[in-house]
């Protein structure tokens, strides 16, 4: 009998308190490192490709549900060591003019879906596209600058958290 005031008072301090709402988390990454060439489309560097696959151990206990990439071989090659050892397939969603209309495009899939993602970007989509993702503002992403992730952390849609880290070896001109 002397229990139940405190069990009455615990079931209705448990009913008045909400539940925390699933939180996720969006990864974003430029590409890695390309080779030098004339080609539009060049693949990863040595280097690139050793970046990719620390994106793998940086990445290593996080749940993803996926994968997006652009239609570019340096952006999904970014991905691949990531989709070969989680077993997810990359999303190939092509970036088209004007810009602007497919990153909306990309951010109203990931705002819609579930789950932890990464999306591999190129310097000039990434900024644009956490903002459209109700991220902040970020500094312009240098040409020499390959190894900073950005994490978006999402609670019923919104952003409500996010940072910066990097990954791999640092940048030989990236200041930090």
């Amino acid at each position: 009998m002397k229990w139940i005031p405190l069990i009455t008072l615990a079931m209705a301090l448990c009913q008045i308190s909400p539940l925390r709402a699933e939180e996720r988390m969006i990864f974003l990454v430029r590409h890695a490192e390309k080779q030098l060439s004339a080609d539009k489309d060049p693949q990863l560097s040595d280097q690139g490709q050793r970046r990719a696959r620390d994106l793998v151990r940086h990445l290593h206990g996080i749940p993803l549900e996926g994968l997006i990439a652009s239609q570019f071989i340096r952006t999904q090659a970014t991905l691949t060591p990531l989709s070969e050892d989680r077993k997810l397939p990359i999303r190939v969603i092509p970036l088209q003019q004007p810009l602007a209309t497919s990153l909306a495009d990309i951010a109203s899939q990931i705002l819609q879906g579930e789950g932890n993602w990464v999306i591999a970007g190129h310097s000039n989509t990434l900024g644009p596209l956490i903002e459209k993702l109700g991220g902040p503002a970020i500094a312009p992403i240098s040409e020499n600058e390959y190894d900073k992730l950005f994490q978006l952390t999402l609670s019923q849609e919104q952003v409500v958290g996010f940072k910066t880290s990097r990954y791999g070896e640092p940048n030989a001109k990236s200041g930090e």
